[in-house]
């Protein structure tokens, strides 16, 4: 693909899924777009991950249930707002265990790890 190329939409095939079309010197060229939905990740957040998975190294030496939460979510590339949703509960009640491990039952750490 030229960079100089004037692309514009063509049909749009799907949620998110696009062709786009483009005439440059007489040559048509037909090109899919799809957009990717991803969560951002601060820089500072891969620190605290490589912290955090550097003092512990394995699911079994940790004992706490908040460390074990935030150890699960970092395996799994999650942020904390992904799991609350997956859990069916407010971000900030998944701080509060992630951060202090109170009143939590193990079934979000037995989803967490599958």
């Amino acid at each position: 693909m030229s960079f100089e190329a004037k692309w514009r939409l063509l049909a749009r095939v799907g949620v998110r899924c696009y062709i786009l079309i483009s005439n440059v010197s007489g040559a048509v060229k037909v090109a899919p777009l799809q957009i990717l939905q991803f969560p951002v990740v601060l820089p500072h957040k891969f620190q605290d991950a490589e912290k955090f998975n550097l003092q512990f190294s394995d699911f079994s030496e940790i004992t706490e249930t908040a460390d074990k939460l935030c150890w699960l979510r970092y395996q799994k590339g999650l942020r904390q707002r992904d799991v609350a949703d997956y859990a069916g509960i407010d971000r900030s009640t998944y701080v509060h265990y992630e951060e202090y491990g109170k009143d939590l039952s193990l079934l979000m750490i037995l989803h967490l790890q599958h």
